[in-house]
């Protein structure tokens, strides 16, 4: 029987590693077993839990310093696994500064490593290349133009295609999800994405408090709708969040896993950047992408970043189609008046449409998990 160990740390990986594990499962004929890091959603399709990583998704170095003592007994844990409980392969997902210390212990085991998402070292530079090849035996990136980078290294790099291709169906149209959220065709809605870290609920709630107040105030037939992740912790401070709403007299229904159906049945969309602004772009719904992390988060990175853009849409199109509010940016005001010129505006909202087609064009039909379950059936062998 296979033994494969998944890392995986966010909300996001969870998603990936959970296709990947269905589609082994098929071609394993169900011989196969799966342990690691991991959370509930993780837990409930079949991985053994050795670590809980719900409260471990951290972005930003202030942040990442407030939960050290968690993230190293977190890797000591599945270290002693590796040692204790070696594994056929070992799938990192994402996740990727924590994962690259992981991979580079796999490796002096012998262990198979698959990196599952390259790290962005079109981002970040390459200098994180060599810890790379250190830490991993293949690569499976999930954007085309990445495999180019790893040409003059020793790592096997392929382009696996796009996992949301694969798990956004492109047929989900606004009339089917708002007929599945019950909500009228005729009412004007508004979608709020607010990002699915602690760390970024604190930051970003209470811009978005102020700015429903004031979408509210100028258009009262406006509803709102949000994605909650599937959290306790976050549950906890998003329930507060709309208890102040409704005690104001706005009210906000939050959703918890229906983020696709709040996408899709939305005019526009306000979305903390991440993957969820691809996720708007193939569910074909206009946006509007703002982010506000630590003051000193914010300084480190801007040093180090590469990238003009945060938003993957941007960065996937080399220009801005989508508005981008960052950091002191990132105001209320700013935002309503951002969403306000988006809601009125049909030819800005068709200009973005028609840029998310060349985006679903550029990263193809693959089914990034099947491929994804081949090659650790290869690796494994």
């Amino acid at each position: 029987m296979k033994k494969i160990m998944f890392s995986v740390g966010e909300p996001s990986g969870e998603m990936l590693a959970i296709e990947v594990i269905k589609k082994l499962k098929i071609l394993t004929n169900g011989n196969i077993v799966f342990f690691g890091m991991g959370g509930e959603r993780l837990q409930s399709c079949g991985l053994e839990l050795i670590v809980d990583s719900s409260d471990l998704a951290v972005i930003g170095f202030v942040e990442v310093f407030q939960k050290w003592f968690s993230l190293q007994r977190a890797q000591k844990k599945m270290r002693d696994e590796l040692l204790c409980n070696p594994p056929d392969v070992l799938i990192l997902v994402d996740y990727v500064e924590f994962n690259l210390r992981l991979g580079k212990v796999a490796k002096l085991l012998n262990i198979p490593v698959l990196f599952y998402v390259s790290p962005q070292i079109w981002a970040w530079g390459k200098q994180r290349i060599k810890r790379i090849v250190n830490a991993t035996d293949r690569i499976a990136s999930i954007f085309p133009f990445e495999v180019d980078m790893y040409e003059s290294t020793k790592i096997n790099a392929s382009y696996v295609g796009h996992p949301l291709t694969e798990i956004i169906s492109s047929s989900l149209n606004q009339n089917q999800a708002r007929a599945e959220l019950k909500i009228s065709t005729n009412q004007k809605l508004i979608g709020i994405l607010p990002g699915s870290r602690v760390s970024e609920l604190k930051k970003h709630l209470p811009i978005l408090k102020n700015t429903i107040f004031k979408l509210n105030k100028i258009d009262q037939n406006c509803i709102f709708l949000m994605a909650g992740a599937p959290n306790m912790v976050l549950r906890d401070l998003i329930s507060s969040w709309t208890s102040d709403l409704y005690e104001n007299g706005v009210t906000v229904k939050v959703m918890y896993n229906k983020t696709y159906e709040i996408i899709a049945a939305a005019d526009i969309i306000a979305v903390a950047s991440g993957t969820a602004t691809l996720e708007c772009a193939l569910l074909r719904t206009p946006m509007v992408v703002f982010y506000k992390t630590s003051h000193i988060s914010y300084f480190i990175l801007k040093k180090l970043i590469l990238v003009k853009y945060i938003s993957l849409v941007n960065i996937l199109l080399g220009r801005e189609s989508v508005p981008e509010l960052i950091q002191k940016n990132a105001n209320s005001v700013a935002l309503t008046n951002a969403m306000l010129d988006l809601l009125n505006s049909m030819e800005k909202q068709k200009k973005q449409l028609n840029e998310f087609k060349e985006i679903r064009k550029m990263l193809g039909k693959k089914s990034a998990s099947q491929s994804v379950a081949k090659l650790v059936i290869q690796m494994s062998n």
